[in-house]
C-alpha cells in the first residue's frame, strides 16, 4: 500500500450475538478507526450466515418488505415479514419458525413445526418469484421440513391412512407422503442457505447436535434421530431422493434434506450466497485490509461462518485480514495459519469478562477499532 494514499479498510462482521448487530458492529468500529485514521475510506458491509438478521443485511432500497400472517411453532397465527425484490424473495425462517417465538418452557422440537415457512413460501410464490431464498438459521424446530411441506399442499399419514400433524413427533409414524396435484414450486428455484454441514441423521445429525438447544431431553434427542432415519427411508422410497448423507441436510433441523426432497431445493453456504448477493468480492478487490468478526470465533466458524467466508475472499485476492470477536475460543497458530488473520482481537480477555463484554460491546468495540487502526498505521 502506498504510504501516503489512505487507506481502504472493509468492514465486513457478523452480528455479535447478544449485544449488537453486524451494522452496529461496524458503526462501533468504524468511530474507532477514524479515530486514529481520519482520512481512511472505511466501507461497512454487513454479513450474515443465514440465520437471524440475515433479511436486515439483505435488505437494500427498492426491496418490498412484506408482512402476513402464518402460524408460528406451535401453530399460533402471528405476524412474519419476508422481502422481495423484483422476482427474488427472501424467507428467514426464525421469522415464523424460531426459537426467539418461544418462551423457555415451550421449547420441544416433538411438537414443533416449520409450517409458517411454507405459508411464507407460497404467499412469495402467489406473488411471482422464482428465486427463493430460504435462511435457515435459528430454528425451534426438528421436522425435517414436513411443516414447510404441508402448507404447501403435502400430506402425510400413518399406516392406517390417518393424516399425521407435521411436527417432530410424527417422524417415525410416516408411512406415506401424499403430493398435491397442483405444485405451484415447481416454477421456481430454491436455495437454503445454510450456516452448518451436519447430515440429517446419526451423532452429527440435527437431533443430537442441535435439538437440546431447543428443549430436547437425551430421550427426546433418540426419538427424533430414529423419527429422522426412518422419514429419510420413506423419501428415498417414495420421492427417489437420498437425503440420509446429504451435508447441511440437519439444517434448521432437517429443513435442508426437507427442501431438497419436497422442493428440490440447492444447500448453499450461507455466508457465501450473502457475500455474493451483497457484491462483497468486488469489494475485496480494491481494499487495502479487511476486518470480519463474530460473537465467538470457535471451531464452528472455521465450518462455513462469515469469518471463515472474508478469510476465504482476503486469501483469494491476497489482501490482510483482523478479526475483532467477542470470545476467542481459537488459539494463535488456528487464526494465523487457518484463518491467515494479521491480527485477532478479542472484548473478552484477562481484564474484561463476558458479562461485561456483552453489556459494552459498543464502547469496547470503539476501541478495538482505534487498535486496529493503529495497527494498520504500524504495518503502512
Amino acid at each position: 500500500m502506498n504510504k501516503d494514499r489512505q487507506p481502504v479498510v472493509l468492514l465486513a462482521p457478523d452480528k455479535f450475538k447478544g449485544s449488537l448487530d453486524a451494522f452496529d458492529v461496524c458503526d462501533a468500529l468504524a468511530g474507532g478507526l477514524l479515530d486514529v485514521l481520519p482520512g481512511a475510506h472505511v466501507i461497512r458491509r454487513p454479513l450474515a450466515d443465514g440465520g437471524e438478521g440475515s433479511l436486515k443485511v439483505l435488505s437494500r432500497p427498492g426491496m418490498q418488505m412484506i408482512s402476513i400472517t402464518v402460524y408460528d411453532p406451535l401453530m399460533r397465527p402471528i405476524q412474519a415479514v419476508y422481502g422481495m425484490d423484483d422476482t427474488r424473495a427472501f424467507v428467514e425462517m426464525s421469522a415464523a419458525a424460531g426459537l426467539c417465538l418461544l418462551a423457555p418452557e415451550e421449547r420441544n422440537p416433538l411438537q414443533t413445526t416449520t409450517f409458517g415457512v411454507g405459508q411464507m413460501i407460497a404467499d412469495a410464490l402467489h406473488r411471482g418469484a422464482r428465486d427463493i431464498y430460504i435462511m435457515a438459521g435459528g430454528s425451534a424446530t426438528n421436522d425435517a421440513g414436513m411443516g414447510m411441506a404441508a402448507a404447501l399442499g403435502y400430506r402425510f399419514t400413518d399406516s392406517g391412512a390417518r393424516e399425521l400433524p407435521p411436527i417432530g413427533a410424527s417422524l417415525n409414524k410416516v408411512h406415506a407422503i401424499v403430493p398435491p396435484e397442483v405444485k405451484p414450486w415447481e416454477k421456481g428455484r430454491f436455495f437454503i442457505l445454510a450456516d452448518v454441514r451436519n447430515p440429517l441423521y446419526g451423532p452429527r445429525g440435527a437431533a443430537f447436535e442441535y435439538a437440546a438447544q431447543k428443549g430436547a431431553d437425551k430421550a427426546a434427542m433418540q426419538i427424533l434421530d430414529a423419527g429422522l432415519r426412518h422419514w429419510a427411508a420413506v423419501v428415498k422410497d417414495q420421492l427417489q431422493t437420498d437425503v440420509s448423507t446429504l451435508s447441511g441436510g440437519g439444517a434448521a433441523g432437517g429443513l435442508g434434506a426437507g427442501a431438497v426432497a419436497f422442493l428440490k431445493a440447492s444447500i448453499v453456504s450461507g455466508a457465501r450466497m450473502i457475500a455474493a448477493l451483497l457484491g462483497v468480492e468486488p469489494l475485496v478487490a480494491r481494499t487495502d485490509w479487511l476486518v470480519s468478526g463474530e460473537g465467538r470465533v470457535d471451531r464452528q466458524t472455521l465450518e462455513g461462518k462469515v469469518v471463515s467466508e472474508v478469510a476465504r475472499l482476503a486469501r483469494l485476492h491476497h489482501k490482510p485480514l483482523a478479526l475483532v470477536c467477542g470470545q476467542l475460543e481459537l488459539d494463535a497458530d488456528t487464526c494465523r495459519d487457518v484463518l491467515d488473520a494479521r491480527l485477532c482481537l478479542s472484548l473478552v480477555n484477562g481484564q474484561v469478562s463476558r458479562e461485561r463484554a456483552l453489556k459494552q460491546a459498543r464502547a469496547l468495540l470503539v476501541e478495538k477499532g482505534r487498535i486496529l487502526g493503529q495497527h494498520i498505521i504500524r504495518a503502512r
